[in-house]
Parts: structure tokens; sequence; C-alpha cells
């Protein structure tokens, strides 16, 4: 590659895609004296960067951060889109902003950002108005470690209007953290959250859950999830949520929410949570447009298409993406008037 950039110049060039990148490789593109490194600063606004799981399975993050990320997000004067790929296993490549100076980086013209990130209190420090210009965040943490010594930035974060927090493994009952860190994104429009939740005294059903992580969102147009919950009893087994619960022990007496303004609604997870949003009496979507669900589940849920507490909030459903092929019966289409 550095041979190719250094036959001609591109002065049209603005979008860059590195390919198998690893530990040693991409340590050096990113130098002052690197072949591109001009052009990387002046010209590139879209840069995405994909690794490869061979050579170094493991190294210093910290390091990473100093060299590669800083220097993109730092001296990158048009860099708008930065978009980081990588396989399971490739610790080094998570970006640590613990124990780092504040202005380790900061960037005006960013606004779109994929990335992975440590630990919590690095996803939080993104947060912080270094990057003050965010639109649209996803990111995927390893380590749900937080130090209660640091005092975080907690101002609202009106431009971020797009957000996915993703974590594979179960953590103990830190909901309030993350909530809090989500009643910041007062305009946002598209939510996404994979998260796990291990409680270790009571259970909390998942719908009361739900409910507080979007309430207070009244321009969401689209919610994906999975949120795992399970409560782990003294000289027992833990379990989990969605093999244990039974839809008539656990609806509690909540006030009905709306979501006026969510338009696309996708639930690959439990059928209890179909439930929670198709009940009328539960929650009301008067502008959804679009539903992905599985057709049995739906089914099911809807009384084969005859169930009235679920009627209104399909009645304006204009997509419906289910996971078979189907002729429809006079009670489907009438459910479904519009598709």
């Amino acid at each position: 590659m550095e041979r190719l950039l250094l036959v001609t110049s591109y002065p049209n060039l603005t979008k860059l895609k590195l390919l198998n990148l690893e530990f040693d490789n991409s340590l050096k593109y990113f130098t002052d004296d690197s072949p591109f490194g001009q052009i990387l600063k002046q010209q590139i606004t879209q840069l995405d960067l994909f690794y490869n799981k061979s050579g170094y399975l493991s190294g210093s993050s910290k390091l990473y951060t100093k060299t590669v990320y800083a220097p993109i997000l730092s001296h990158c004067e048009k860099l708008q889109h930065l978009n980081v790929i990588s396989p399971p296993g490739l610790t080094y490549i998570s970006l640590s902003l613990s124990f780092l100076p504040s202005n380790t980086f900061s960037s005006s013209t960013l606004t779109y950002l994929c990335i992975i990130v440590s630990t919590f209190d690095d996803f939080v420090y993104l947060l912080d108005g270094r990057l003050r210009n965010l639109n649209t965040l996803i990111v995927e943490f390893r380590l749900m470690d937080t130090d209660s010594s640091i005092t975080h930035n907690l101002n609202d974060l009106p431009n971020l209007k797009c957000f996915s927090l993703i974590h594979y493994g179960t953590f103990k009952e830190n909901f309030n953290e993350i909530l809090s860190h989500l009643r910041r994104m007062i305009n946002l429009e598209k939510l996404t959250l994979n998260l796990s939740f291990l409680f270790e005294t009571t259970f909390i059903d998942p719908i009361y859950l739900l409910k507080q992580l979007t309430m207070h969102m009244l321009r969401l147009t689209s919610f994906n999830f999975y949120l795992g919950i399970q409560l782990c009893m003294l000289n027992s087994r833990p379990w989990s949520y969605e093999t244990h619960i039974s839809f008539d022990n656990v609806i509690q007496p909540y006030e009905i929410v709306e979501y006026p303004h969510l338009s696309i609604l996708t639930i690959t997870a439990s059928i209890f949570y179909l439930e929670q949003f198709l009940n009328e009496t539960i929650t009301r979507l008067p502008s959804l447009t679009e539903l992905k669900v599985f057709y049995e589940e739906l089914r099911y849920i809807t009384q084969d298409f005859t169930r009235q507490t679920t009627r209104r909030n399909c009645a304006n459903v204009k997509r419906l993406w289910i996971n078979k092929l189907i002729a429809g019966s006079k009670d489907y289409w009438s459910y479904f008037p519009l598709l």
C-alpha cells in the first residue's frame, strides 16, 4: 500500500479502507512520516479499519490508543466517519482512555464512530465533550469496570441521534449506571442495546428496565434490543428470565407507555417482549409502520390475528418481516390492512 500511495498524488481521495490490519503494521501507518500521512490529515473524511486475527492477539490497548486512535482523531482535519471492525479476541485494538490525559485526543468534525473500548468507563469518556459533534455512536465495551472516584462530565448530548451499546458478557446490577447516560441522549432517534444483567438480590422485570431506558426518548423511531436478565440465588443454580418466567406472574401495573415516533420495531428475543410491545394496555405505538418478528410468535400473541388488545398497534404496519412465506388468512389481512 505504501508503494501505491507514493506513485502519484490522489487529490480526490476522501475515503480509505485498510484491510487485514495487524498490531505491527497498523502502528506505522499513522505516524507523521508515513506515506499517506498528509492524505490522512488533509483529505480523508471516511476511514474504515478492518483487523485480521493473526500475529499479536494481545498487546497494550493504551499504547494502541496513543499511537493509532489519538493521531487519527486529533490530526485528521476532515475526518467525519471512523469505523473499526475486528474479530473477537483482539484486546489490543480496544480504545483505552483510563489514566490517559483528557487531551489525548478530540475532534470537532467526527460525526460517526464505531469502535470497541476496554471498559465501561472508557465508553463514558467518549461522552465527555471531546467528540462534541458526534451524531452516531456504536460502541462495544469489553469489561464493566467503573471507578467511583472518577467524576465524569454528565452534560446532555443533544447532537447524538443514533446509539448502539453492546456487551457480550453478563455483568452485575449496573443498570442505573447505564440509564444515567442514556438519559443524557435527549434527541435520540435510533437505539440498539445488547446487554445481559445479573441480579443477586431481587428479580427485576425486564419490561420495567426497557421502559426506564426509553420513557424519556420522545424522538425515538427505531429500537432494537437483546436484554438478558438473570437472578443468582444463594445455594442454587442461576436462572434466566427467558426460560423461567411466564406472562401471568410478572406483568406489573405500570402506566401505559407511548412511543409516539417509534416507526420500526424488531423483536427476535423472548415472546414476552412481543406481548409487552403489542398489547395496547401496556404500550402504545401510534407510528409503528415496520415490524420484524417470528411468525409463530406473532400468531400466538395475537390469538391467530383475532385479539383486540394487540390489534391497534398493528393497524398501521406497512411492512411486516416474518421468517416464512404465508398465504395469510382473512383475519391476518384484516389485522394488517395496510400491507
